[in-house]
């Protein structure tokens, strides 16, 4: 009784030694590189500043390639007065 016992303990810790060995091998194989993240922030009602502030974006794109990054334009206090329709 106590042999077998002792064989299953032994399977079960193999077992689990080669899932804590194997499951971060696999969780890392699949992940994907990190995206570079950009927040443009704008607090005026400028169309001038806005329309820097989209060039920037569009710049950051073309020189990061426009999977590789993620983008994100804030606006605040004026600035929202430019995202309103009509």
């Amino acid at each position: 009784m106590i042999k077998i016992l002792r064989r299953q303990f032994v399977s079960v810790l193999a077992v689990a030694a080669a899932l804590t060995v194997l499951v971060p091998a696999v969780s890392i194989a699949q992940t994907s590189p990190a995206k570079n993240k950009v927040v443009f922030q704008v607090s005026d009602g400028d169309s001038q500043k806005w329309g820097l502030v989209l060039n920037n974006a569009r710049n950051m794109q073309e020189a990061l390639g426009g999977n590789n990054v993620k983008l994100e334009i804030v606006a605040f206090g004026p600035g929202v007065a430019m995202l309103k329709v009509g």
